[in-house]
């Protein structure tokens, strides 16, 4: 199996990653910036902090996602010759971890920037990192799985061409 075959839908799949992450991150860093102000909304140099940290978060954790997948994918690819339903699996767990550091991110940016410690907040960001990293990487896994899978299929020629 050829690695040039395996990059390109891969490719497609970790930048579509890459902005979902992204994006859903910075959204819930402009909303968890409400969570480090105490009167009121916070102001936009707050918020702005928040979706910044979002963005840097989800970016290192779905750029840690799609190097794992990669690898996963072309360690199957090389092993059996075709994809395999434990991308799926392994797309949920590295959804889990990336939800996490993203989460970890986000939540330390708003803390040094407040400079007071908001366990709390940490905590509801967490959990909610622990619901949206593997239902992301679960869907990815599912797109990695059929990545590969179309990277697996050997090239068939044309029916209607003919023969050499």
């Amino acid at each position: 199996m050829s690695g040039k075959r395996l990059a390109p839908p891969l490719t497609v799949l970790c930048v579509g990653v890459l902005m979902a992450a992204t994006t859903l991150s910075g959204f819930v860093g402009a909303i968890a910036s409400h969570m480090y102000h105490r009167n009121g909304s916070p102001e936009s140099g707050l918020m702005l902090a928040g979706v910044a940290g979002g963005v840097v978060g989800g970016a290192i954790g779905s750029l840690g996602w799609c190097w794992h997948i990669v690898r996963a994918a072309g360690r199957y690819l090389r092993q059996t010759g075709r994809s395999s339903p434990w991308l799926i699996v392994h797309g949920t767990f590295d959804g889990f971890v990336a939800g996490l550091v993203a989460a970890t991110i986000l939540h330390t940016t708003l803390m040094l920037i407040t400079g007071a410690w908001r366990g709390d907040g940490a905590v509801v960001g967490l959990i909610g990192a622990s619901v949206c990293g593997p239902g992301l990487g679960v869907v990815s896994g599912l797109l990695a799985w059929g990545a590969a899978a179309l990277a697996a299929t050997p090239n068939r020629p044309n029916a209607e061409a003919p023969p050499p």
